[in-house]
């Protein structure tokens, strides 16, 4: 019997030039399985693309707290603010995260639904996932992904994954202590013990995760608990994600140096560091082309030549920050 895969991804705020590249390449693969993107606040364009590539899209309400808002002083001394700009994901989301911690009641689902709707997309997207898996149990692999920033060259699925859950490091030039984003993330999160003893381990971004069902169903109601009762604002995601690997919370997990297994975060990683073959495409460390590529459009040649549909597109700026 032929194995049954799934892709699921969120998208807020997109267009079809956003996630053609992502659906054209994903197609033009071969693989010819299950796609799913919740969706929120997305143009209407999109629909045709996901017609023709047979997406199964699941729109989700949402309220937008990400927004700063200017406060009297008075006002802000009164609700115990230090700062008149006033984001209501961090100073109402954090302080709402911390009563479900004290209570107990983070993996409850009434604190989930809470979360999906109030936190930051980049959070919450993996409780929507964590409950899509629970109601549709009947798959094999689970890709989650990115959008936007993702290209595939290969089938995604193409490897075995056996009951496992793969993560892919990104490029190990810049460590976790080293990348501001990254040592905020996890201070804020778990303390500067803990940002201490994965300093030295490389990046591993959340951007791209392949696994088992059953590996990912495990890894997401960990990552969901602390999602819910940990929550910091942006970045929550990541953070919770290397926590969770580098101190073995979880069990069967294969994490892939840079330039190794079925994806490559490429963002922060240097042009030289990004193998190529003479069709332009990215190669990993033993010379196969990697299947999926997150990040590409950080270097301008390859945001040329992998996505041949959207050379327009415009080059993001290398940034000094992993996300």
């Amino acid at each position: 019997m032929s194995s049954r895969n799934l892709v699921l991804a969120y998208i807020e705020d997109y267009s079809a030039h956003d996630i053609a590249p992502f659906v054209d390449t994903l197609r033009a693969t071969g693989y010819d399985g299950d796609v799913v993107f919740f969706t929120s606040n997305i143009d209407p364009d999109c629909a045709p693309l996901f017609r023709t590539h047979q997406i199964h899209e699941i729109p989700v309400t949402r309220v937008d707290l990400k927004g700063s808002y200017s406060l009297d002083g008075r006002l802000t001394r009164a609700l115990g603010l230090n700062d008149v700009s006033f984001i209501p994901d961090i100073s109402i989301n954090r302080r709402l995260s911390k009563g479900i911690a004290a209570l107990n009641l983070g993996d409850t689902a009434a604190a989930r639904l809470a979360a999906q709707y109030l936190w930051h997309c980049q959070s919450a997207r993996f409780i929507y996932f964590f409950s899509y898996l629970k109601r549709h149990p009947g798959y094999d692999t689970v890709l989650l992904t990115d959008v936007r920033d993702v290209v595939f060259q290969d089938n995604p699925f193409s490897a075995s994954v056996d009951d496992a859950l793969h993560v892919f490091e990104e490029y190990g030039g810049t460590l976790l202590g080293n990348q501001i984003n990254n040592a905020k993330w996890i201070d804020n999160l778990y303390g500067a013990d803990a940002l201490e003893e994965l300093a030295a381990f490389p990046i591993i971004c959340c951007g791209v995760t392949l696994g088992s069902t059953s590996a990912m169903v495990e890894y997401l109601r960990l990552m969901c608990h602390d999602i819910v009762t940990r929550y910091s604002g942006w970045g929550t995601d990541q953070g919770i994600h290397n926590y969770l690997v580098r101190k073995e919370r979880l069990q069967n997990v294969t994490v892939h140096p840079f330039g190794n297994g079925a994806a490559m975060h490429v963002g922060i990683a240097p042009r030289s560091a990004i193998a190529t073959d003479a069709e332009a495409r990215v190669l990993t460390e033993d010379g196969t082309v990697c299947p999926i590529i997150h990040q590409y459009d950080r270097h301008e040649d390859l945001r040329r030549s992998l996505p041949s549909l959207y050379d327009d597109r415009p080059t993001a700026p290398v940034p000094e920050q992993s996300s």
